[in-house]
Protein backbone atom coordinates (compact mmCIF):
# COMPACT_ATOMS: atom_id res chain seq x y z
CA UNK A 1 0.00 0.00 0.00
CA UNK A 2 1.34 3.41 -1.05
CA UNK A 3 1.51 6.39 1.09
CA UNK A 4 1.41 8.80 -1.59
CA UNK A 5 -1.38 11.09 -1.18
CA UNK A 6 -2.50 13.15 -4.31
CA UNK A 7 -3.35 16.71 -3.37
CA UNK A 8 -4.70 18.31 -6.64
CA UNK A 9 -7.11 17.06 -9.14
CA UNK A 10 -4.85 17.31 -11.79
CA UNK A 11 -2.71 15.29 -9.95
CA UNK A 12 0.36 17.37 -10.22
CA UNK A 13 1.17 18.35 -6.63
CA UNK A 14 1.53 14.87 -4.57
CA UNK A 15 3.07 14.11 -0.79
CA UNK A 16 4.53 11.36 0.82
CA UNK A 17 5.95 10.64 3.99
CA UNK A 18 9.19 9.20 2.43
CA UNK A 19 9.77 12.40 0.57
CA UNK A 20 10.83 15.59 2.17
CA UNK A 21 8.92 14.44 5.05
CA UNK A 22 5.32 14.60 3.61
CA UNK A 23 5.70 18.24 2.26
CA UNK A 24 3.55 18.40 -1.18
CA UNK A 25 5.84 18.42 -4.13
CA UNK A 26 5.20 18.09 -7.48
CA UNK A 27 4.53 14.50 -8.68
CA UNK A 28 7.72 12.07 -10.18
CA UNK A 29 10.19 15.02 -8.63
CA UNK A 30 11.57 16.03 -5.18
CA UNK A 31 10.51 20.04 -6.19
CA UNK A 32 8.99 21.59 -2.95
CA UNK A 33 6.05 23.39 -3.95
CA UNK A 34 6.65 26.02 -1.65
CA UNK A 35 10.20 26.69 -2.86
CA UNK A 36 8.89 26.87 -6.08
CA UNK A 37 6.19 29.59 -5.31
CA UNK A 38 8.63 31.53 -4.07
CA UNK A 39 10.79 31.11 -7.15
CA UNK A 40 7.73 32.22 -9.26
CA UNK A 41 7.00 34.78 -6.93
CA UNK A 42 10.02 36.08 -7.06
CA UNK A 43 9.68 36.37 -10.58
CA UNK A 44 11.28 33.65 -11.95
CA UNK A 45 9.98 32.08 -15.00
CA UNK A 46 8.07 28.76 -14.96
CA UNK A 47 10.65 27.57 -17.62
CA UNK A 48 13.42 28.42 -15.66
CA UNK A 49 11.78 26.98 -12.77
CA UNK A 50 11.64 23.68 -14.65
CA UNK A 51 15.29 23.68 -16.43
CA UNK A 52 16.61 20.14 -15.60
CA UNK A 53 13.42 18.86 -15.49
CA UNK A 54 12.28 18.57 -19.51
CA UNK A 55 9.92 15.37 -18.41
CA UNK A 56 7.59 18.31 -16.59
CA UNK A 57 5.15 20.56 -18.08
CA UNK A 58 4.34 24.29 -17.03
CA UNK A 59 1.25 23.42 -15.71
CA UNK A 60 2.80 21.50 -12.79
CA UNK A 61 4.55 24.67 -11.55
CA UNK A 62 1.72 26.65 -12.12
CA UNK A 63 -0.40 24.00 -9.85
CA UNK A 64 2.25 24.09 -7.72
CA UNK A 65 2.02 27.94 -7.24
CA UNK A 66 -1.87 27.87 -6.84
CA UNK A 67 -1.12 25.51 -4.37
CA UNK A 68 1.23 26.84 -2.23
CA UNK A 69 -1.24 30.38 -2.32
CA UNK A 70 -4.09 28.06 -1.17
CA UNK A 71 -2.28 26.01 1.57
CA UNK A 72 0.31 28.45 3.30
CA UNK A 73 3.06 26.83 4.44
CA UNK A 74 2.86 26.24 8.52
CA UNK A 75 5.95 27.15 10.05
CA UNK A 76 7.63 26.02 13.16
CA UNK A 77 6.97 27.86 16.71
CA UNK A 78 9.72 30.00 17.70
CA UNK A 79 11.95 28.43 20.41
CA UNK A 80 11.52 25.07 21.63
CA UNK A 81 8.75 25.12 24.89
CA UNK A 82 9.78 21.87 25.96
CA UNK A 83 12.78 23.25 26.92
CA UNK A 84 11.28 25.66 29.15
CA UNK A 85 9.22 22.46 30.81
CA UNK A 86 12.69 20.67 31.14
CA UNK A 87 14.50 23.77 33.14
CA UNK A 88 11.65 24.59 35.40
CA UNK A 89 10.84 20.55 36.25
CA UNK A 90 14.75 20.93 36.85
CA UNK A 91 14.68 24.07 39.56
Amino acid sequence: MSDIKILTEDGFIVSNPGILGGTPCIRDSRMNIYAIAARFNGGEAAEEILDGYPDLPVEAVLAAVRYAAEHPQVEHPDGKPWRKRVSQAAK
